[in-house]
């Protein structure tokens, strides 16, 4: 409460943007710290689902402070400077120094930091109807990913930072569900966002919104027409319906980030991605 409350008296006032920017910065740094700390090899001989719920759990800790910050800068952002300085402040957990030393599940655990950051920036800016904070974030923050400089939407995204098979292992109360990864981060995201979003029908709406944002972003950087399926398929076979409103209310906002070339390409990923909702089954 103290941070939000230090984060809200530097908002509203264009005088002290740096102190805004510096207060931002200390708050990712401390973060950073924390993940430096957490191992990337399994202390067992066994694949170790205890060892990777432990490990998860470690992250959304030492990420809780940043990610309520996140949730409420994108919430009560006005300005395109407010919007760089999430962006920078995603841009510091992305190409922060990384091991590459370790078990494979958890060495693509580092960027879960990342993805979430994007997840709270994304549920504060829909929460606020203005998505030109996410739209900063997914538009202009890279990752290096095997030797390619990846958008952060698409190295970041769903598939990667969280291993579905072994998250199911790992959270008993995941081992039925057919979008584990999803359902795992609204879960964390979810306490963050009730101040703005007390309803949780309506909650979940936003973050199946932002989710479809997220995977016709994925579909248009890769350019294979299609992109990663999380919860929103639940919502296409449920009620025949995609949560394609948010986007297509805020494309000019989108398209000037530089997210699709033009409007002809968003509208033709956007179609392609409700059909792959609509055929496919859910992957994860």
């Amino acid at each position: 409460s103290t941070a939000v409350a230090e984060l809200k008296k530097r908002l509203p006032d264009p005088v002290r943007r740096i102190d805004l920017h510096d207060f931002m910065m200390r708050e990712v740094t401390r973060a950073i710290e924390s993940f430096q700390t957490i191992p990337t090899d399994f202390n067992s001989r066994e694949t170790g689902y205890e060892e990777y719920a432990m490990r998860v759990t470690e992250y959304e800790q030492a990420a809780d402070q940043l990610l309520h910050l996140l949730v409420v800068g994108a919430f009560h952002s006005k300005t395109s400077e407010h919007d760089r300085l999430w962006a920078r402040c995603v841009d510091y957990l992305a190409s922060r120094e990384l091991r590459t030393n370790g078990a494979a599940l958890l060495i693509d655990m580092q960027q879960y930091p990342t993805l979430l950051a994007v997840y709270a920036i994304g549920l504060g800016a829909a929460a606020s109807d203005r998505l030109d904070s996410v739209a900063s974030v997914l538009g202009s923050v890279s990752i290096r990913d095997s030797g390619w400089s990846r958008l952060v939407g698409v190295a970041a995204g769903m598939i990667g930072a969280l291993n579905s098979d072994a998250l199911k292992r790992a959270f008993p109360d995941l081992a039925r569900r057919k979008t584990p990864v999803s359902d795992h981060i609204l879960d964390v995201i979810r306490p963050h966002v009730m101040t703005f979003v007390p309803s949780k029908e309506r909650l979940e709406d936003l973050f199946d919104e932002v989710e479809f944002l997220l995977g016709i972003v994925y579909a248009a950087q890769e350019g294979y027409g299609w992109g990663p399926v999380g919860r929103a398929a639940w919502r296409r076979a449920r009620r025949d319906t995609s949560p394609s409103e948010l986007v297509t209310r805020h494309a000019n906002v989108l398209l000037t980030a530089g997210l699709f070339n033009n409007k002809a390409h968003f509208e033709e990923v956007q179609k392609a991605y409700i059909e792959q909702l609509r055929q496919s089954p859910i992957r994860y």
